[in-house]
């Protein structure tokens, strides 16, 4: 068994700055009885959630185009982001 200063907890707080969760909700409408898409992400150190898109078909391009476009985005206004989950 490997011994370390560190705890898991520790670990995980230390890493949370740079790890976004990612997931994906729905919104039925009444009127036109369709039903779509939300893709959020929210940072985990700062619990700031963004919302890249919505779409009534998401499919595996879709989604990581608009990830990469939120990668970009948080690049750009110097967030720096090595997980995504």
């Amino acid at each position: 068994m490997r011994r370390t200063d560190t705890t898991w907890r520790q670990f995980l707080h230390a890493q949370a700055a740079t790890m976004l969760a990612t997931d994906f909700f729905h919104v039925d409408r009444a009127v036109t009885l369709r039903r779509l898409y939300c893709l959020f992400m929210m940072e985990i150190g700062s619990r700031h959630v963004h919302i890249p898109g919505i779409t009534a078909n998401p499919d595996g391009p879709w989604t990581t185009q608009q990830i990469r476009n939120l990668l970009m985005d948080l690049a750009d206004a110097g967030t720096r982001v090595k997980f995504v989950l």
